[in-house]
């Protein structure tokens, strides 16, 4: 896995340069762009707290010494990253 991230930024106009049309479609064009942003941080933000929560479990496990449920939570882990890493593996062969 890469850590690389990559980030495509919205792209800029100089709207001073459009016509009443243009300045409308690419109101357009943002708000539909926007919209599409917002869906992809409030999935990232479900990715993240589901993510603290598993740390948090696996933290309370561990200062417990419950050492058993701790590597079984963490097989648990281990079987969802394999997971994700092949349904990712899966995406890119289909582009």
């Amino acid at each position: 896995m890469s850590d690389t991230i990559v980030h495509a930024c919205s792209t800029l106009c100089n709207p001073d340069l459009l016509d009443d049309q243009q300045v409308r479609a690419e109101l357009k064009r943002m708000n539909d762009e926007l919209f599409s942003k917002d869906q992809q941080i409030i999935q990232l933000k479900a990715y993240v707290h589901k993510l603290d929560s598993v740390l948090v479990r696996l933290a309370k496990l561990q200062i417990a010494g419950n050492f058993c449920d701790t590597h079984h939570e963490l097989q648990r882990l281990a079987a969802y990253y394999e997971q994700q890493q092949k349904a990712a593996q899966s995406v890119r062969q289909v582009h």
